[in-house]
């Protein structure tokens, strides 16, 4: 890096951090020590995921764009001159990106967080092109930016869902024990409440249960096949973030209906929003009840839930 470039900043017109949807806007602000011969000036938005689980590691750019923001005229490089910017001149250069609304929240977790170390990171980084064999200069500016999502948006979102399980154990199978699970909505803000209703019907004749729980589970999973993110993720771990006995057990020939169960989604300081990127991490959340037998047995229901940002902006 040369002396006569030292002053470069990427100052950001949000400093707080940015939030989707939304354009990214800032200016990149140069001051030559000294009179300096210019090619071209690029600006350069990119994200990066990165995940390490059960010694298996992804590393993706699940964004790249680069903008040239001088010169600004559409000739092409090779017909351009060489500009010179004066020195203890302040020069300001704006620049904008468009975040979408498919991006996922910047987030860090570090090996002490169930084995895994994973992260998804955003910055500005600028490069000043010089002539002949001079280095080109670069600077650049970390940034968060945090997804939110209008759930109302979501088909379906406010409507009660039912789920359905049966076990059959027994001589010829004849036992069996019925779990219906109706969640009062199938996506949450963080911070929110999900509420269901557990029906356990134990209709053998000589099997009690022992216990019926209800977890709220993060599951977090590396995309082992990066050309298809809906392949099967082997290299998985979960995170049981709560778990409740709702009821000790239920008796024979007994059907019990245990209502507005509740499991709190912690404040969004806590917990990451669902994220899935195209090559390397997904984490989703899930409501699981599970209908504990016996040592051997026991019946358990899956419900995966969406929790999001809410879209506001609220302070990183």
């Amino acid at each position: 890096m040369s002396d006569d470039l030292k002053d470069v900043k990427i100052i950001l017109a949000h400093e707080e951090g940015a939030y989707q949807p939304c354009v990214l806007s800032g200016i990149l602000e140069i001051c030559p020590s000294k009179s300096i011969l210019i090619n071209e000036i690029q600006v350069k938005l990119n994200g990066q995921a990165y995940i390490s689980l059960a010694s298996t590691e992804r590393r993706e750019d699940f964004i790249d764009i680069v903008q040239t923001i001088f010169p600004t005229s559409d000739k092409p490089i090779s017909e351009q001159v060489e500009t010179t910017l004066q020195e203890n001149v302040r020069y300001t250069l704006p620049f904008s990106f468009q975040l979408m609304n498919h991006l996922p929240s910047s987030f860090e977790l570090n090996s002490s967080y169930s084995g895994i170390t994973a992260y998804v990171r955003y910055y500005i980084e600028s490069t000043v092109i010089r002539p002949k064999n001079a280095l080109a200069h670069r600077c650049r500016r970390d940034f968060k930016f945090r997804q939110t999502q209008d759930l109302a948006k979501i088909p379906g979102y406010s409507m009660p869902k039912m789920y359905q399980k049966s076990y059959r154990g027994g001589v010829f199978g004849l036992a069996s024990v019925h779990l219906t699970c109706e969640l009062d909505r199938v996506a949450y803000y963080l911070g929110e409440t999900v509420s269901l209703n557990i029906t356990v019907d134990n209709s053998a004749r000589k099997v009690q249960t022992k216990f019926v729980i209800a977890q709220l589970v993060q599951d977090v999973s590396l995309i082992e096949n990066e050309n298809d993110h809906r392949s099967l993720h082997k290299c998985s771990t979960i995170k049981v973030l709560q778990s409740l006995i709702v009821a000790d057990s239920v008796q024979m020939k007994q059907c019990v209906t245990l209502s507005n169960v509740q499991l709190d989604i912690q404040p969004a300081t806590d917990l990451i929003p669902t994220v899935e990127t195209r090559k390397s991490i997904m984490f989703n959340y899930v409501v699981v009840v599970k209908v504990i037998i016996d040592e051997k047995s026991k019946l358990s229901l899956k419900i995966p839930i969406i929790v999001a940002q809410r879209n506001s902006l609220l302070s990183y």
